[in-house]
């Protein structure tokens, strides 16, 4: 993580207070992404099956589409975050913010 700078005097208006919120909803959204994919395939393999029926389901569970999903949620999430962040710095430089655009792109660069 890089060596971040603190911002004196930095007020979050209420853009940035927006645009954080929405990043907290996109991260529990990717989570709760990753549950239903979960959720629906173990569904799929027990729900209404006997042992034999479950057995079978799960041997012609697709294991490696399973596996590239979960690894894609991440990913997808990830890449939300960083298009609201990118959106936010467009938005302080065209509205010269000095404080608020250097928040946000410390926030790109990975500082917390």
């Amino acid at each position: 993580m890089p060596k971040c700078k603190p911002i004196q005097g930095l007020v979050l208006d209420k853009e940035s207070q927006d645009a954080i919120e929405r990043i907290k909803k996109k991260r529990i959204f990717g989570d709760a992404l990753a549950g239903m994919i979960s959720i629906g395939v173990f569904s799929n393999i027990f729900t209404r099956s006997n042992a034999a029926q479950a057995s079978y389901n799960i041997t012609q569970t697709d294991w490696i589409l399973y596996a590239q999903t979960m690894n894609a949620v991440p990913i997808i999430t990830k890449r939300a975050i960083e298009k609201e962040v990118e959106d936010m710095i467009v938005h302080y430089q065209l509205h010269y913010d000095p404080k608020q655009l250097k928040f946000w792109e410390g926030i790109y660069s990975g500082c917390k």
